[in-house]
């Protein structure tokens, strides 16, 4: 498991199917700004119920055990830069 996110990671339980992004971002210990960052890159898989975007806890739990230099989020230029071309 990647140690960056390791310490909040065990927060995430397969009890919960999704969780609000504010949540994502203190179970990673992560700034809200870079959830969206995994989200828009899709580390982080998402689903909509009404106006609520809500993250699949499944796909955090995928990001924590991922090898470390796979789990880094992405920069955000090279994320703009691929969804233009």
């Amino acid at each position: 498991m990647n140690a960056s996110y390791e310490a909040k990671a065990s927060s995430v339980t397969h009890d919960t199917l999704v969780m609000r992004i504010s949540d994502a971002a203190k179970a990673l210990s992560i700034g809200r700004t870079t959830v969206y960052k995994l989200i828009g890159d899709g580390t982080l898989r998402t689903i909509r119920v009404g106006r609520r975007r809500l993250i699949l806890t499944r796909s955090i739990q995928e990001l924590c055990d991922q090898p470390q230099s796979m789990a880094q989020p992405h920069d955000a230029s090279a994320v703009r830069a691929n969804h233009h071309h």
